[in-house]
């Protein structure tokens, strides 16, 4: 239903309207009788002649004058009565809504705000749907409360009625505790033991895999390093017989070195000697007069005083090529016996490292055996176990098989519930037997 509130105005709001609307009527009032009175005083004026030319001007400009104040006037007052009313209808919408939030708040769904053709219109339509959907779920939650109250009342009659029953219960549990005492007492033994041999195989299949897993990283490191040293002793051999032909090539230049440096020598005094041959001749053509054979002498001597700077340049390059030869032979020596010394200590490794992988396949095998025979032994053990349970297991499953029958007794389900806790035992025994193959 649509729930429509009419709000009073308030007095103050109407008083000041009303004022307004008094105030534009006086002034307009008071404006015609200004302007008849003027009137008639021109007129009067304009009868007996008296009024001039400055008569007239100040009578328009006060007319004029009074035309504009009584306009922004009444534009004034015709803006402050437009506002309040403008105020006086939001604060209707206002009102409605805090009304209609009001009786919400209070749990009255019922009512719906009126839907006016402005700007209230949205928010009037979406506050009704709000209304409508808060109803909707109350019906909804009030229903449920009915279920559920019902609900109740039926599960108290249920359990009112299953007291027997659970009386009943108790006397036959009382009746398995005394009946598999007995046999709980072998099982807690049996139980200590197997979890005695359930650790023990534990810890020996960890001990096993972290061996397995230890040897394998071993064997392929050891594999690694030995390929490793293999390769290493290769590119020695390489290195080898390459440093062996460069030494060889030094050992060339120092055998050819030598006699070319003597030659050098040689040839050095040679022209030494050949340029005291051309002085002598130069001084015997001078004293015969022959200036041709002068200038060829001076020319000869000239290009023998080249040839010596030539011979002693060469040698003196000689000389340090040897000296520097030599001392990279020795050098050279000396890296050969190291590299000799190297190779056989990667060889020494290399023979260290495949008898320690032999080892370690020696020790993987007996520890392999060792396992072998703790297996067998817990292996023995387990059986035994095995054994021993099959007396108490078979016992409660009589138990479970031979009940009582009386009336009122519970349900079997109920009773499996409670017995199959004494029966997990051994159904975990057998699980670690097949687990182990035993």
């Amino acid at each position: 239903m649509t729930f429509k509130i009419h709000v009073g105005v308030r007095k103050k709001e109407l008083i000041w309207s009303l004022l307004f609307v008094s105030l534009i009527l006086c002034i307009t009032v008071a404006y015609f009788q200004y302007e008849k009175v003027m009137f008639l005083k021109l007129t009067s004026e304009i009868n007996t002649g008296n009024l001039g030319t400055i008569g007239w001007q100040k009578y328009w400009k006060n007319m004029a004058f009074i035309r504009i104040t009584y306009t922004a006037s009444l534009v004034a007052a015709t803006l402050l009565c437009s506002l309040n009313l403008a105020r006086i209808i939001w604060r209707k919408r206002l009102s409605q809504l805090e009304a209609v939030t009001e009786l919400a708040s209070t749990g009255d769904l019922r009512h719906r705000l009126e839907i006016p053709r402005d700007e209230w219109e949205t928010l009037a339509q979406r506050f009704n749907n709000l209304s409508f959907h808060l109803a909707n779920l109350v019906d909804t939650v009030k229903t449920s409360t009915a279920d559920w109250q019902k609900a109740i009342e039926k599960l108290a009659e249920t359990l009112e009625g299953s007291a027997q029953a659970r009386n009943n219960f108790y006397q036959h549990l009382t009746y398995i505790r005394e009946s598999a005492q007995e046999q709980l007492n072998v099982l807690i033994q049996s139980t200590t033991l197997a979890n005695k041999i359930s650790e023990g195989l534990k810890r020996l299949d960890e001990r096993q895999k972290i061996s397995s897993q230890w040897s394998s990283e071993c064997r392929g490191m050891i594999s690694e390093t030995v390929s490793i040293l293999d390769s290493v002793t290769r590119q020695l051999r390489e290195f080898r017989s390459a440093f062996n032909k460069g030494q060889e090539y030094h050992e060339l230049i120092l055998s050819q070195g030598e006699p070319w440096s003597h030659h050098m020598i040689s040839l050095k005094s040679l022209t030494g000697r050949l340029a005291s041959f051309i002085i002598e001749v130069a001084l015997e053509a001078a004293k015969s007069g022959r200036d041709d054979l002068i200038a060829s002498a001076e020319e000869l001597h000239r290009s023998l005083q080249n040839i010596n700077l030539l011979l002693e340049e060469t040698q003196t390059r000689i000389s340090k090529l040897l000296d520097i030869v030599q001392v990279d032979l020795k050098a050279a020596q000396r890296i050969l016996a190291e590299l000799n010394l190297l190779e056989e200590q990667c060889s020494s490794l290399q023979d260290t490292w495949q008898e320690l992988e032999g080892k370690m396949r020696a020790k993987e095998a007996l520890e392999q055996e060792e396992i072998q025979e703790r297996y067998g032994e817990l292996k023995e053990s387990a059986q035994i176990l095995v054994q021993s349970l099959e007396e108490p297991l078979s016992v409660l499953r009589n138990l479970l098989l031979h009940w009582p029958k009386e009336e009122g007794e519970p349900d079997w389900a109920e009773i499996h519930i409670h017995l199959k806790r004494l029966l997990r035992l051994g159904e975990r025994l057998h699980a670690l037997a097949a687990q182990y193959k035993i």
